[in-house]
Protein backbone atom coordinates (compact mmCIF):
# COMPACT_ATOMS: atom_id res chain seq x y z
CA UNK A 1 0.00 0.00 0.00
CA UNK A 2 1.72 3.55 -0.98
CA UNK A 3 1.89 6.82 0.87
CA UNK A 4 -1.68 8.10 -0.33
CA UNK A 5 -3.72 5.28 0.36
CA UNK A 6 -2.60 4.81 3.93
CA UNK A 7 -3.62 8.68 4.30
CA UNK A 8 -6.85 8.21 2.17
CA UNK A 9 -8.07 5.15 4.69
CA UNK A 10 -7.17 7.04 7.78
CA UNK A 11 -9.03 10.17 6.67
CA UNK A 12 -11.70 7.80 6.27
CA UNK A 13 -12.00 6.30 9.20
CA UNK A 14 -11.48 9.93 10.95
CA UNK A 15 -14.40 10.83 9.90
CA UNK A 16 -16.79 7.88 10.43
CA UNK A 17 -15.35 7.55 14.15
CA UNK A 18 -15.85 11.37 14.59
CA UNK A 19 -19.68 11.26 12.86
CA UNK A 20 -20.32 8.19 14.70
CA UNK A 21 -19.00 9.83 18.46
CA UNK A 22 -21.30 13.16 17.41
CA UNK A 23 -24.39 10.30 16.56
CA UNK A 24 -23.40 8.83 19.98
CA UNK A 25 -23.51 12.27 21.77
CA UNK A 26 -26.41 13.55 20.15
CA UNK A 27 -28.76 10.38 21.07
CA UNK A 28 -27.55 10.66 24.67
CA UNK A 29 -28.99 14.04 24.62
CA UNK A 30 -32.44 13.08 23.47
CA UNK A 31 -32.56 10.38 26.19
CA UNK A 32 -31.91 12.39 29.31
CA UNK A 33 -34.78 12.74 31.72
CA UNK A 34 -34.01 16.58 32.28
CA UNK A 35 -36.01 19.18 30.31
CA UNK A 36 -37.12 22.91 30.77
CA UNK A 37 -39.15 25.55 29.63
CA UNK A 38 -36.99 28.75 28.77
CA UNK A 39 -39.40 32.39 28.12
CA UNK A 40 -39.32 33.30 24.74
CA UNK A 41 -38.82 36.76 23.79
CA UNK A 42 -41.10 38.45 20.64
CA UNK A 43 -40.39 36.78 17.74
CA UNK A 44 -40.33 36.81 13.76
CA UNK A 45 -43.28 34.55 12.94
CA UNK A 46 -41.96 33.89 9.42
CA UNK A 47 -39.31 34.59 6.67
CA UNK A 48 -40.26 34.19 3.10
CA UNK A 49 -37.21 34.34 2.02
CA UNK A 50 -35.99 31.67 3.84
CA UNK A 51 -38.22 29.18 4.28
CA UNK A 52 -40.88 28.08 6.93
CA UNK A 53 -38.63 28.96 10.02
CA UNK A 54 -39.36 31.19 13.17
CA UNK A 55 -36.57 33.52 14.73
CA UNK A 56 -36.53 33.40 17.87
CA UNK A 57 -34.93 34.82 20.97
CA UNK A 58 -35.38 33.75 24.72
CA UNK A 59 -35.89 36.01 27.90
CA UNK A 60 -32.47 35.31 29.55
CA UNK A 61 -30.62 36.32 26.68
CA UNK A 62 -31.71 40.34 27.27
CA UNK A 63 -31.06 40.14 30.98
CA UNK A 64 -27.29 41.17 31.99
CA UNK A 65 -25.51 39.73 34.67
CA UNK A 66 -22.52 41.20 36.45
CA UNK A 67 -20.05 39.10 36.71
CA UNK A 68 -16.87 39.08 39.38
CA UNK A 69 -13.97 41.80 38.14
CA UNK A 70 -11.30 39.03 37.05
CA UNK A 71 -13.54 37.99 33.95
CA UNK A 72 -13.31 41.86 33.00
CA UNK A 73 -10.40 40.61 30.75
CA UNK A 74 -12.36 38.62 28.25
CA UNK A 75 -15.02 39.77 25.98
CA UNK A 76 -16.95 36.27 25.89
CA UNK A 77 -16.41 33.91 28.43
CA UNK A 78 -18.34 29.92 28.60
CA UNK A 79 -19.80 29.64 32.53
CA UNK A 80 -22.24 27.01 33.78
CA UNK A 81 -25.81 28.87 35.01
CA UNK A 82 -27.06 27.21 37.68
CA UNK A 83 -31.13 27.67 36.52
CA UNK A 84 -33.55 27.41 39.31
CA UNK A 85 -36.87 25.55 37.51
CA UNK A 86 -40.35 26.97 38.39
CA UNK A 87 -43.80 24.53 39.40
CA UNK A 88 -43.68 24.63 35.71
CA UNK A 89 -40.47 23.85 34.74
CA UNK A 90 -39.35 27.20 33.65
CA UNK A 91 -35.99 28.26 33.83
CA UNK A 92 -34.52 31.18 35.50
CA UNK A 93 -30.74 31.76 36.01
CA UNK A 94 -29.65 32.06 39.49
CA UNK A 95 -25.79 32.25 39.08
CA UNK A 96 -22.67 31.22 37.30
CA UNK A 97 -20.20 28.39 38.08
CA UNK A 98 -16.55 28.63 36.71
CA UNK A 99 -17.02 24.57 35.18
CA UNK A 100 -19.15 21.47 35.17
CA UNK A 101 -19.57 20.77 38.71
CA UNK A 102 -18.79 17.34 39.89
CA UNK A 103 -21.47 15.25 41.48
CA UNK A 104 -20.67 16.48 45.41
CA UNK A 105 -20.61 19.75 43.97
CA UNK A 106 -24.19 19.54 42.74
CA UNK A 107 -25.73 18.07 46.08
CA UNK A 108 -24.39 20.82 47.81
CA UNK A 109 -25.52 23.50 45.23
CA UNK A 110 -28.99 21.38 45.25
CA UNK A 111 -29.29 21.43 49.34
CA UNK A 112 -28.51 25.94 49.25
CA UNK A 113 -31.71 25.91 46.81
CA UNK A 114 -33.82 23.91 49.62
CA UNK A 115 -35.77 21.25 47.54
CA UNK A 116 -36.07 23.31 44.19
CA UNK A 117 -35.40 21.74 40.92
CA UNK A 118 -31.96 23.17 39.45
CA UNK A 119 -30.38 22.40 35.96
CA UNK A 120 -26.83 23.05 34.71
CA UNK A 121 -26.44 24.51 31.36
CA UNK A 122 -23.24 25.53 29.93
CA UNK A 123 -23.41 28.92 27.98
CA UNK A 124 -22.06 31.89 26.43
CA UNK A 125 -21.67 34.88 28.00
CA UNK A 126 -20.89 37.94 25.87
CA UNK A 127 -20.02 41.21 27.46
CA UNK A 128 -22.31 44.40 27.20
CA UNK A 129 -20.39 47.07 29.05
CA UNK A 130 -17.99 46.94 32.33
CA UNK A 131 -18.15 43.80 33.91
CA UNK A 132 -22.02 43.01 32.69
CA UNK A 133 -22.28 39.98 30.30
CA UNK A 134 -25.21 38.60 28.43
CA UNK A 135 -26.55 35.01 27.87
CA UNK A 136 -25.82 34.23 24.54
CA UNK A 137 -27.53 30.79 23.31
CA UNK A 138 -27.02 29.00 19.93
CA UNK A 139 -30.26 28.17 18.84
CA UNK A 140 -31.81 31.30 17.42
CA UNK A 141 -33.72 30.01 14.52
CA UNK A 142 -36.88 27.06 14.94
CA UNK A 143 -37.43 24.62 11.94
CA UNK A 144 -41.04 23.68 11.14
CA UNK A 145 -43.32 22.16 8.50
CA UNK A 146 -44.94 24.62 5.72
CA UNK A 147 -47.72 26.10 6.02
CA UNK A 148 -48.02 25.57 9.51
CA UNK A 149 -46.76 29.34 11.03
CA UNK A 150 -50.52 29.99 12.52
CA UNK A 151 -49.91 27.30 15.17
CA UNK A 152 -46.27 28.73 16.17
CA UNK A 153 -47.12 32.44 16.30
CA UNK A 154 -48.95 31.43 19.87
CA UNK A 155 -45.59 30.11 21.01
CA UNK A 156 -44.17 31.26 24.41
CA UNK A 157 -41.58 28.89 25.27
CA UNK A 158 -38.94 26.95 24.06
CA UNK A 159 -38.76 23.37 25.88
CA UNK A 160 -35.46 22.15 25.94
CA UNK A 161 -33.84 18.61 26.60
CA UNK A 162 -30.71 19.29 28.73
CA UNK A 163 -27.66 16.76 29.65
CA UNK A 164 -25.82 16.18 32.28
CA UNK A 165 -22.79 18.03 30.37
CA UNK A 166 -24.80 20.95 30.60
CA UNK A 167 -25.43 20.84 26.49
CA UNK A 168 -29.13 21.43 25.65
CA UNK A 169 -31.51 20.73 22.90
CA UNK A 170 -34.53 22.95 21.60
CA UNK A 171 -36.99 20.41 21.34
CA UNK A 172 -40.35 21.91 20.59
CA UNK A 173 -41.88 25.36 21.16
CA UNK A 174 -44.91 25.84 23.84
CA UNK A 175 -48.09 27.82 24.52
CA UNK A 176 -49.05 29.85 27.01
CA UNK A 177 -49.98 26.97 29.16
CA UNK A 178 -46.86 24.83 28.53
CA UNK A 179 -48.53 22.62 25.75
CA UNK A 180 -45.71 21.82 22.71
CA UNK A 181 -47.01 22.96 19.66
CA UNK A 182 -45.98 20.52 17.22
CA UNK A 183 -48.33 17.84 18.85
Amino acid sequence: MNWKSIVLVITALSTIVYTGMLVVQNRMLRASPDTMFLELAPVDPLSLFQGQYMAIEFSIERDTHELDPDSNSQDTLSRFAVLVLDGDRVGKVSEFLEGNPSPEARRVLAGNYKGQNILFLNVDLKRVTGNKYAIVLKQKQFLFQESQQDRYARARYGYFRVSYDGRCSLEDLAGESYELLSR
